[in-house]
């Protein structure tokens, strides 16, 4: 629940200096904006100093806020997701970066010359490589970064030939030859087996091995355990599928032979303007669905299942300027980035 004062009249003094996140609302009731902050009085105050007026999104919130909502929240990362939660349901007016497009990121495995991990932010079309497996992880690519620095710190992924760990080559910073350990290749397997499926073996050890520490009062071993063991939890939670991206994706439509409630959808899939990959299934119609809606659910259950997605998208079927519109919407919603969908009928 929001507690709501209004401006500029009331005392600020009401807002707490707490992790939260607050909504700028106008005259109508419309949300103008969302934000969150570690220090809620704070950052709000921010908005409306008389030096920011000269900057377009605080003159613009300066002039057409009446009401201000706030909701405190324990801790600073509880109130940073609840944000992103709100930026997808309610789409503020003047929330900028594409609304949260930053908010995910993509961990990438790549087996050249050996197996180690890269982190990418969410543009990662020129970056990748034929062979590479990408995860996609609903988290800002710098919080990824130092949660999979904290897993790494105890379990090693690869060495230097220093004997070292090689964070900086794992991040394609560093060109050195690196010699791979067995025993690291398999903490690897163990911790992406972790990220991506129901096997629990890794945590369920390492919270065992953390029941010790206690046990023996090795506290300070105990300590570093657990921010490894929270960060992999973290990382699991944050989890949203493994896919591949493309420049470009083409559904055709057709009937499929004599059967009238089938329909057959032939997908094309391009990167760096070659055909990449190709693929066919049968929709069943049912009088439930107009052949509209149908086509809606298809795409919007095939993205969500290939959790990364193109720039664009052709459809050799018309589709009406609402269920396109609906459509768009969907996909900015969920996966916080905008495509451009082309619905031409041959």
């Amino acid at each position: 629940m929001f507690n709501r004062i209004s401006t500029p009249f009331e005392d600020f003094s009401i807002i707490p200096s707490t992790p939260g996140i607050y909504r700028f609302i106008d005259e109508y009731q419309d949300i103008l904006y969302i934000g969150a902050s570690k220090n809620l009085q704070k950052r709000v105050l921010q908005y409306f100093r008389s030096s920011k007026v000269k900057e377009r999104k605080y003159s613009k919130i300066q002039l057409l806020t009446r009401y201000i909502e706030f909701q405190a929240y324990l801790s600073e990362e509880a109130a940073f997701e609840a944000e992103r939660v709100q930026i997808w349901a309610n789409q503020p007016k003047l929330n900028i970066r594409n609304n949260g497009i930053h908010s995910y990121s993509y961990l990438i495995l790549r087996n050249e010359p050996h197996p180690h991990l890269v982190c990418n932010s969410n543009e990662i079309e020129n970056r990748i490589r034929e062979n590479d497996k990408i995860f996609r992880i609903n988290i800002h690519s710098i919080k990824l970064r130092e949660l999979i620095d904290q897993i790494r710190r105890r379990n090693r992924f690869c060495t230097s030939t220093k004997r070292e760990n090689c964070w900086e080559h794992q991040l394609n910073l560093c060109s050195r030859t690196c010699v791979q350990k067995d025993d690291e290749n398999t903490n690897l397997i163990r911790f992406v087996n972790c990220l991506t499926s129901s096997d629990s073996t890794l945590i369920n050890d390492w919270s065992n091995e953390l029941t010790s520490y206690v046990e023996r009062m090795q506290y300070e071993k105990a300590q570093k355990l657990y921010l490894s063991l929270s960060a992999l939890k973290t990382l699991r939670q944050r989890f949203a599928g493994i896919g591949q991206p493309f420049e470009k994706s083409h559904f055709e439509f057709s009937k499929s032979g004599s059967q009238r409630h089938q329909i057959q959808v032939d997908v094309y899939s391009y990167q760096k303007g070659k055909l990449f990959t190709e693929k066919s299934q049968i929709l069943n119609r049912t009088e439930n669905f107009s052949l509209e809606v149908l086509i809606l659910y298809f795409l919007q259950d095939y993205f969500q299942k290939n959790t990364i997605i193109p720039k664009k998208v052709s459809l050799n079927i018309q589709l009406s300027s609402k269920t396109q519109l609906r459509f768009k919407n969907w996909m900015r919603r969920y996966f916080h980035q905008p495509i451009l969908l082309e619905s031409n009928p041959k």
